[in-house]
Parts: C-alpha cells; structure tokens; sequence
C-alpha cells in the first residue's frame, strides 16, 4: 500500500479516519491534546527527568540488591585474595634487623584493605549521596521549567475546523503536516529514550560501585574509579541540562514561532497551516539536535 492509498484508505464516508489522523498530528506538533487527537505517551518524556521521575526509589531499590547480591561479595572475595597475597609479601620481606619498620608495614596493609573492605560494602551510601545531589540540582532545574511554547490556537475552534473539511483537504493537510508530525515525534521521542537509557545506565554503573571502590586501593587503578565518579555525574548532569534547553527553548521560542491559529475556520485552515509550516518544524529541530548535545555536554563538564 503506497503513501496515497493509505490516505486514501483512512478516508471513509465521514472523511473521520483521516480527521482523527489530522487531530494526532495537530496534537503532536503543539504539545497539547486537539479534540481525540493524542500526543501518545512518548510525548510526556519531560516528565521522567523531573523531580517525580528521575531517582525513583524503586530506582534505588533495583541499584541496593543488585548491589548487595552481586558486586560486593565479589570485590570482598576480590580485596581479600589481593590482602593475602600482599599480607604474605610483606611478611617475607621483613628483616630480622629492622622488625619494627616490618610490623608498621603489616599494619599498614591491614588498615588499607579494611578501610577498602568497609567502603565495598557501604558503596551504597556513596551512590545515595550522588543520587542526592543529583536529585537536588534536578529539583532546582525543575522549578525554572516550562514547556516549550506552541503556536496560538483554540483547541475547541481548532477541532470544529478539523471535523468540517472535506476529503481533499483532509489529504492535502496530511501531506502538509506529515514532515512537521515526524520530526515532533522523533523529538519527543528522544528525550524519552534518553531519559530511559540513561535511567538504565545508572542503575548498572550504581550498583556496580563496590568495584570502583576496591580500585581506590591502588595507585595505579584509582583513575578508574574517578572516571567511574565523573560518568555516574555526567548521568545526572545530563537531567539537569536536559530541563535547561527546554527551559531555553520556552524563552526564547516565542520569537522562532509567531504563527496564530485563533479564528481558524475549515475554509482556511489548510493555508494557514502552509503558512506556518516552517514555524512548525523549528522548535523540535532545535529540540532534537539539543537533547542529543547533552550527553556530550555533561561529559565535557565533568571532564571526561
């Protein structure tokens, strides 16, 4: 079935297949419902990085027991095969003429593991404190947040307009809306998807903290657990920023889409619509290329 006979297709009597598609479309490229147009649930993706929907306990619950059944008995197991084995070459390079610099060198081993050991199985109060911080500055973005702005419109006047058009018109705003409705919903979609997988990042790289933790002991790995501490912060930087743009995008959006449809009839409103299809493909390019720049962003800052 090619692109026309589709259109085509959802044109019954009514012509209500292809208003119900219109209204969807409308509803997606101004961020607010059209009548039984919806925005689908992908649509809400700015709030999963709100205050609400970021560090979810059941978030931290996941992070805790994978944490508690997986990593740290395995860095204990770890840091106590590597205590043994420099236990063991301290003790055979002890000599006999100077016993008591051997014994400082015994206790210091001994503390240095024990510390380590102690760190691998409270490495959750580390992840909760970061979890912490994050969620503060989130709360902080949040406050300052708004949606980004839409084109003026009756929703009301918008829908009556919709539903009386006839079958040419309904194909022809269809064709007129689609690019807009496309890039919208690869928009919105991203930030959903960037959301999530960063979620998910977060859940391994916390619960994976026990084995940072061991790596501090020794001077040859401690770069790895600071690089580990730098992309769990580069995560919750990446939520921050992400409110930031859209932020941005609300003040100075109005300028980039002047467009009204106030007063809109069915008579006008497939030229009012050409007329502001480049208003309409703005904003959510400007979204698009912006949510993808946050993660390179975060990790530019934390110094990655």
């Amino acid at each position: 079935m090619d692109f026309t006979t589709a259109i085509l297709f959802m044109a019954d009597d009514d012509n209500e297949g292809a208003k119900g598609f219109i209204k969807t479309m409308f509803s997606m490229i101004f961020g607010k419902d059209v009548g039984s147009g919806s925005k689908w649930d992908f649509a809400q993706g700015y709030d999963q990085i709100t205050a609400k929907g970021w560090m979810l306990s059941d978030v931290m619950d996941v992070v805790t027991k994978l944490m508690s059944t997986v990593f740290t008995p395995a860095v204990t197991i770890f840091l106590t095969v590597v205590f043994t084995i420099n236990f063991f070459k301290v003790l055979l390079a002890l000599d006999a003429s100077d016993s008591s610099g051997g014994v400082q060198r015994i206790i210091q081993v001994v503390i240095k593991y024990a510390i380590l050991v102690l760190l691998a199985n409270n490495a959750i109060m580390i992840v909760k404190s970061i979890a912490a911080i994050i969620d503060a500055l989130v709360n902080k973005a949040a406050t300052g947040y708004k949606a980004p702005p839409t084109i003026t419109y009756d929703a009301k006047q918008l829908e009556g307009a919709i539903n009386g058009l006839g079958t040419i018109d309904s194909i022809v705003l269809i064709i007129i809306l689609l690019i807009p409705f496309l890039i919208a919903v690869a928009a919105n979609l991203a930030v959903y998807v960037v959301v999530i997988l960063r979620l998910a990042e977060f859940i391994m790289l916390a619960a994976a903290a026990p084995v940072p933790v061991a790596f501090m002991g020794d001077d040859d790995t401690k770069s790895i657990a600071i690089g580990y501490l730098k992309k769990l912060g580069s995560i919750g930087l990446q939520a921050v920023l992400l409110l930031f743009i859209s932020s941005v995008i609300a003040r100075f959006g109005s300028a980039l889409t002047s467009g009204d449809f106030n007063g809109v009839t069915s008579d006008n409103l497939v030229a009012t619509t050409a007329g502001n299809f480049i208003g309409f493909l703005v904003l959510p390019i400007i979204q698009l290329v912006l949510v993808f720049a946050t993660g390179k962003l975060s990790r530019a800052i934390m110094g990655e």
